[in-house]
């Protein structure tokens, strides 16, 4: 899966695209013009953004199994901090008028993202973390009828307890989604 970031980039970011990055990127590193950068994150989930977009929230979970680029960075919270946590905040009113303060022109580079101060104290606020795992959850559920998904389970039109199983079953974010449950006709 690859991260290109895009006006559905919010909340679960709409992946369609993969790559192949088998052998550490062999295959995209003998391109002449080819230049990956921070290879070492690859792999990781975190939370990605798209670059440049006319509304603020914009910030979503991208799983593990992923690579990502200069269109659609990403920021990992760290071991101390939930990427949940930050998902919220970041998402948040305040973080987006701190987001237009430091760039009008609403391009957000990691640098810009990288200002945006963090009170400590927010880590103690569990509810950051369920929320933002509900609107993910949801978010992944609407996804379950749409083909073109790794999520995809079968036809809106499917009767419920008809499928449960994903079409996708080798996709590696299916393999990550931990706790989600789905259910057709729901």
């Amino acid at each position: 899966p690859f991260a290109k970031g895009g006006p559905e980039a919010w909340i679960a970011p709409k992946v369609s695209t993969t790559v192949n990055w088998q052998n550490e990127g062999s295959e995209i590193k003998r391109i002449d013009s080819s230049r990956p950068q921070n290879t070492r994150y690859y792999g990781e989930q975190g939370l990605t953004w798209t670059y440049i977009k006319e509304t603020g929230r914009r910030f979503g979970f991208f799983p593990s199994d992923g690579i990502f680029d200069q269109k659609s960075p990403m920021i990992f919270s760290g071991s101390n901090l939930s990427d949940w946590q930050l998902k919220a905040y970041l998402n948040s009113t305040l973080s987006h008028g701190l987001f237009l303060t430091l760039t009008p022109e609403r391009e957000w580079n990691p640098g810009d993202v990288g200002r945006i101060p963090w009170d400590r104290r927010l880590e103690e606020l569990d509810d950051l973390d369920r929320i933002a795992r509900k609107q993910y959850k949801i978010f992944l559920r609407k996804r379950h009828y749409d083909p073109r998904s790794p999520y995809y389970i079968a036809p809106e039109l499917i009767p419920e307890g008809y499928g449960t199983d994903f079409f996708y079953k080798n996709h590696p974010f299916t393999q990550n989604i931990g706790d989600v449950e789905f259910k057709s006709g729901s």
